[in-house]
């Protein structure tokens, strides 16, 4: 890099020139004989410096374009060259935050390897205003999910808690994502892009943003999929939603995107709602959507919502315009009924990801279907109107919420209810236990003879979390298995309350749904494979080998 920089002094200039670390200088046009050595050694000195200012701002000009450009081997060479990492341009951003601004992930995750701050906040242009937010928020605003999960996985704040199937869900204080964060894994890798960014959108110097991006741009007509049309008035800073039959609902704000019904209802419209079957936990998740307000307020409208319901409303933010909003009866995201999305007339297509978000929130699985048995109700294997994804990709989190190991040996599937994941599983003291999966007619049977325990775990199903297990029997196994079975094939059942586990041999046993053993009608306490199915008893009581007899198959 060759810079060269003149400063005019009186009658004579002085010129220096930085070429590849060496510097040149030379004077023109000197003052006569009365003219000192200290004198010239002086403008030579206020040369040299206004020389190494215009090379480092030269340097962070390089690496700012770079930045904001995508050009990362640009970003290598200016920084290379002694560009300051941090170095911030006149609207306070640095290059981290230009490159997340413009959605250059791969830039951002090298700077914060390289030690940029990434905890930067500086100025951002959302359509004609701009706001002070950090690159963290600057990403989200922008709808680049790619960004968002590096500075998240790269050491920015955690949001308290991030939106899963429109749940909140605790995140800066789960012991499983501090820990995960530690480690240097993917804290993210569970959300999809939609959510992501959703979750991003709550965090207050977000929504600061958002709310006054909705109070400027809210105002418009709506039409939902079906042709219903809704206009929305904003008067003195208040929303108005008005129906295509003149009525109108006023709205208040509980925090950024999201607003409710004003007014309650009155004692002809009001809506019972216990329908729903509220629960502690959705009085819990009430109070998170409304946690914004103050604790009065927000226990008077949870109030309201479980006597009678009301609108909750959520408007879809992006790239500084309302893109639609969606609107539920009965309360806010995963709690109230249905939600129908309305898309604004001659907002941007449907890729940004907040409408994403709003076409997956208003096309919802309305009651997620309960998995009680091995292929599902009736044993049919259908689930019609479930959605689930039809691609995975384990190694690269791609549509896996969360991983977890589970020790030991078991071909039983996975059975759910509600929030709950039951499995089961045969552990050897063996450390290397022989399995052989696959395609293969060897009849042979394995005789292990280790110690095994026979265990039943419960997981919750949107985190994760081990919520219990058991140890339901210990020994050695009564019979042998075959080279591609277990000791533990057949899959639980349950009927909602109590969950039974089958592991041949080793008997029948059965639970509640909080882990405790129980007795079930006409059955004695399930400890034995006779108790109950005194035709499978009678055989597994007879002398051989029944390990082909007990399937290999779940």
């Amino acid at each position: 890099m060759r810079i060269t920089h003149s400063i005019r002094l009186g009658s004579f200039e002085v010129t220096a020139q930085l070429d590849e670390g060496r510097v040149d200088t030379r004077l023109s046009g000197l003052p006569g004989e009365h003219t000192t050595m200290k004198r010239t050694r002086g403008y030579v000195l206020v040369a040299l410096c206004a020389l190494m200012s215009a090379s480092l701002h030269a340097q962070s000009d390089s690496l700012w374009s770079a930045a904001r450009d995508g050009n990362l081997e640009n970003v290598r060479a200016a920084l290379a060259d002694g560009a300051d990492v941090d170095a911030r341009a006149e609207d306070g951003a640095t290059a981290l935050f230009s490159a997340a601004e413009y959605g250059h992930a791969a830039i951002v995750a090298f700077l914060a390897e390289y030690g940029a701050d990434v905890n930067i906040r500086a100025s951002l242009d959302v359509g004609d205003r701009a706001y002070g937010v950090s690159a963290l928020g600057a990403a989200a605003l922008r709808g680049y999910a790619d960004v968002v999960r590096t500075l998240l996985n790269g050491g920015a704040p955690l949001p308290e808690y991030v939106i899963v199937s429109d749940r909140l869900s605790p995140f800066s204080s789960n012991p499983a994502i501090q820990a995960l964060r530690q480690d240097g894994g993917d804290i993210t890798g569970f959300l999809r892009d939609w959510e992501i960014i959703a979750s991003i959108m709550r965090m207050p110097e977000v929504e600061a943003i958002t709310h006054d991006i909705v109070l400027r741009e809210a105002r418009g007509s709506y039409r939902s999929h079906d042709g219903q049309q809704r206009d929305v008035r904003v008067e003195d800073g208040t929303l108005q939603l008005v129906g295509s039959d003149g009525s109108v609902v006023r709205l208040r704000s509980v925090g950024g995107t999201r607003f409710t019904q004003r007014d309650p209802l009155d004692s002809q419209g009001r809506q019972v709602v216990e329908s729903l079957g509220r629960t502690d936990r959705d009085v819990t998740m009430l109070s998170r959507w409304l946690e914004r307000l103050a604790p009065d307020e927000r226990d008077t409208l949870v109030q309201q919502y479980l006597e009678h319901g009301g609108l909750s409303l959520e408007f879809l933010v992006g790239d500084g315009q309302v893109l639609g909003f969606n609107v539920r009866n009965g309360g806010p995201r995963g709690l109230g009924g249905p939600p129908v999305l309305f898309r604004k007339r001659d907002s941007r297509p449907a890729e940004w990801p907040a409408v994403e978000g709003g076409i997956a929130s208003a096309d919802p699985v309305i009651q997620p279907m309960n998995w009680p048995s091995f292929r599902g109700p009736s044993a049919s294997g259908v689930a019609d109107g479930q959605r689930p994804p039809i691609s995975w990709d384990a190694e690269h989190s791609v549509n896996i919420r969360w991983k977890t190991p589970i020790p030991g040996l078991g071909n039983s599937s996975p059975i759910v209810w509600g929030d709950k994941i039951f499995i089961t599983t045969a552990i050897s003291a063996d450390a290397n236990p022989v399995f052989r999966p696959g395609n293969m007619s060897d009849p042979d049977t394995v005789a292990d003879q280790s110690e095994h325990v026979w265990k039943v775990y419960c997981f919750d199903r949107l985190t994760g979390e081990l919520l219990w297990e058991r140890t339901a029997h210990r020994g050695v196994p009564r019979a042998g298995r075959h080279l591609k079975s277990t000791f533990a094939n057949a899959t639980p059942v349950t009927d909602g309350e109590y969950v039974v586990v089958f592991f041949g041999s080793e008997g029948l046993y059965c639970y509640d749904h909080g882990g405790d053993p129980r007795v079930a009608e006409g059955l004695r306490y399930c400890r034995h494979a006779r108790v109950g199915l005194r035709e499978l008893a009678h055989h597994l009581r007879q002398p051989g080998d029944h390990s082909e007899r007990h399937g290999a198959t779940p």
